[in-house]
């Protein structure tokens, strides 16, 4: 009788131990290399593309920086695509000028301005960027070139930033 009793008698739950947390970290940035000739598009918005020549180089990845290519020749130039949130001050550069006019070096950008960095190292590279509107989303074009080779750099970059399209337009 007793061991009916006992039987029937609620048992003592024994809770599982809490599950145990693991911190993976921020999530890493996956990047895509990118090697032309070949039109690069951004799968979102704003739709951004680029026709990248042959001989130029680099990766694809998400906001803000979600296109960086250089010259493979050795000429040490490069160009990056940033969506927002994009710099407004890049570490290691002191701005030199900033203009918020309006600036069609690339066609694309809308009611824009202009930025020029140059590196804390007296030695190292200049970066002029241009920022405006793209469908709504701010865009940052900038290029970085050596300083020794600026105007020559500029001149090899100017049709590539010309070339930035939307596949909406």
């Amino acid at each position: 009788m007793l061991l009916l009793i006992l039987a029937g008698c609620p048992k003592r739950r024994v809770e599982p131990p809490p599950l145990e947390t693991v911190d993976h970290g921020a999530p890493t940035e996956v990047r895509v290399a990118v090697d032309g000739p070949i039109t690069w598009i951004m799968d979102r918005e704003p739709g951004l593309c680029l026709p990248i020549p042959s001989g130029w180089s680099g990766t694809t990845g998400p906001a803000p920086l979600v296109l960086e290519i250089a010259d493979d020749a050795g000429r040490r130039v490069e160009l990056s695509v940033s969506a927002l949130p994009f710099p407004s001050q890049r570490e290691g550069y002191e701005l030199l000028f900033e203009d918020d006019g309006s600036y069609r070096t690339v066609p694309l950008l809308i009611g824009g301005g202009t930025r020029s960095w140059q590196s804390v190292d007296p030695y190292g590279p200049l970066v002029q960027a241009w920022y405006g509107q793209v469908g709504g989303q701010e865009v940052e074009v900038a290029v970085t070139t050596p300083l020794d080779s600026a105007t020559a750099s500029y001149d090899l970059l100017h049709a590539l930033v010309a070339g930035l399209c939307t596949t909406g337009r």
